[in-house]
């Protein structure tokens, strides 16, 4: 389960990848961790194009270097894009789009900072919701 054979399959939410880009910290941490030989971080295009558009539209980076910063993560993941659509929170839809990236990719972890409406659910398919602290210790008791 932990060798480059068979990676430990992972999503993080796009608010994971914003507070990684923006602030570092523990979601950074998550980012190296998913991005090393031991996981394989899964990514759709969804996920590209609304972190694009929170670091650039909200938060005020420059186009350059979110572009790296994207193109970074579309070389060190797989992308996904699902063909199964998905209604489990009803209250932001878009959240949905999240999940729908971690039951097609069957990934063993979602790993996310929403406590309003992803970490409730505690799963999704096969895929255990968790947050960044938590998905760090496990990783790391490996």
């Amino acid at each position: 389960m932990n060798s480059e054979n068979n990676p430990i399959r992972v999503v993080l939410d796009t608010n994971v990848l914003v507070s990684a880009f923006s602030s570092g910290g523990v979601p950074a941490k998550s980012l190296q961790v998913a991005l090393s030989p031991i996981c394989e971080l899964v990514i759709s295009d969804f996920i590209l194009e609304e972190l694009e558009r929170v670091l650039i539209i909200k938060l005020n980076h420059g186009q350059s270097l979110v572009n790296e910063f994207l193109l970074e993560l579309q070389e060190g993941s797989t992308v996904v894009n699902p063909k199964e659509f998905l209604s489990v929170i009803k209250e932001k839809v878009s959240d949905n789009r999240i999940l729908e990236v971690a039951v097609a990719s069957d990934a063993m972890f979602l790993v996310t900072g929403d406590k309003k409406h992803i970490l409730p659910l505690s799963k999704v398919g096969h895929t255990q919701i968790i947050p960044p602290k938590i998905f760090i210790q496990i990783i790391e008791e490996l």
